[in-house]
């Protein structure tokens, strides 16, 4: 029985890890798609609306030159060579998967093309590479006022973008003289879990992108529901085995306590081969003794009675003829005494 209750509780254990760590991972795969998504998605859009610009002469040099830009490698494809059968309504359509290595492997459909792309990690260079294809598209319509051609590339991301005057932007000396030569310049901010992107654009305005929220492999909210799913599956798996226990017990408890002069018939059942199956042989063997020592008192009282009885018969025979012996012989020297008397009386007057 113990030795089932550990092993149940290992069980348990192993099984809350197993179960947490599933959960953690099916958490984590939910999330990074959906910052994964939220944070690449409008960059790839605009490598997808470039490339289909291009001439078939250039598009492998605009890949070429979005490789070097933004350190992405992004690979076309038709759809019909990928065996792909179902598009979505809308032609576009997100997926992810994580590698062995942890690498991030993207697809996403594009006008009856697959556009795949492999992030190591997303950090700063996807957001230097956000604040390049942003700055190439308002490059691309100097004809146009920048904050119409922003207005168009807004929808395309989860996080603000707006054009700054160099006066509104609040960098450390090193950060201001990377930002005035033309680099991209991303700061993590105070609290360390967002950013902001900086980067000087053709109309001597700073382009400023976030703040933009930082990854986290495991959120407050997270680990509470996998503290609380170990703890229920701990609990519940334990709580089985130990009600089992306590079931059993309750039947012994309840057995001995029926057990008395009228009732020595009662046994425990015996089920199984454990600790608790040896506790209701011993206690049936306990009632079979008391069993044979009542029975034993009863035939001892028998007997003693059966014994008693002849002897004491004689004894109160013999005691009522001594009895009846003595009031005779009462009797008899009353009356002696009587007559006596009588003569006594009787004879002065003769």
């Amino acid at each position: 029985m113990f030795f089932r209750i550990y092993s149940g509780i290992f069980f348990a254990i192993v099984l809350s890890v197993v179960a947490v760590y599933t959960t953690y991972q099916l958490d984590l795969n939910r999330r990074l798609t959906q910052y994964s998504q939220s944070v690449l998605e409008g960059s790839l859009l605009l490598i997808a609306r470039g490339y289909e610009r291009q001439t078939a002469q250039n598009k492998q040099a605009w890949l070429s030159i979005v490789t070097r830009m933004t350190g992405l490698k992004p690979l076309f494809s038709d759809i019909k060579n990928n065996n792909q059968t179902a598009i979505p309504n809308n032609g576009q359509h997100w997926q992810m998967q994580v590698g062995d290595s942890g690498e991030i492997h993207i697809t996403m459909f594009f006008q009856q093309k697959l556009l795949n792309v492999t992030v190591e990690q997303i950090g700063e260079q996807q957001f230097r590479a956000i604040a390049l294809l942003i700055l190439n598209e308002l490059a691309r319509n100097k004809g146009l006022a920048p904050q119409s051609v922003l207005s168009k590339i807004k929808p395309l991301y989860n996080f603000p973008i707006a054009l700054l005057q160099r006066s509104q932007v609040l960098l450390d000396e090193q950060q201001s003289y990377r930002l005035d030569k033309g680099e991209v310049v991303v700061q993590s901010l105070e609290s360390g879990h967002s950013y902001s992107v900086y980067v000087k654009t053709p109309f001597q305005q700073i382009l400023h992108i976030g703040p933009v929220n930082k990854f986290k492999n495991a959120t407050t909210e997270l680990l509470v529901i996998l503290i609380g799913l170990s703890l229920f599956i701990t609990s519940l798996i334990v709580y089985g085995l130990v009600r089992r226990l306590e079931k059993r017990l309750r039947v012994v408890n309840h057995m001995v306590s029926e057990i008395g002069p009228n009732k020595m018939q009662y046994r425990v059942p015996v089920t199984g081969n454990d600790v608790i199956t040896e506790l209701s042989q011993k206690v049936n063997e306990m009632a079979e003794r008391i069993e044979q020592l009542m029975n034993t008192q009863k035939e001892i009282t028998q007997t003693v009675s059966h014994e008693l009885k002849t002897p004491l018969a004689r004894i109160k025979f013999r005691l009522q003829i001594l009895v009846d012996s003595y009031q005779s012989i009462a009797s008899k020297d009353q009356y002696s005494y009587g007559t006596n008397k009588l003569a006594k009386a009787v004879a002065p007057h003769t």
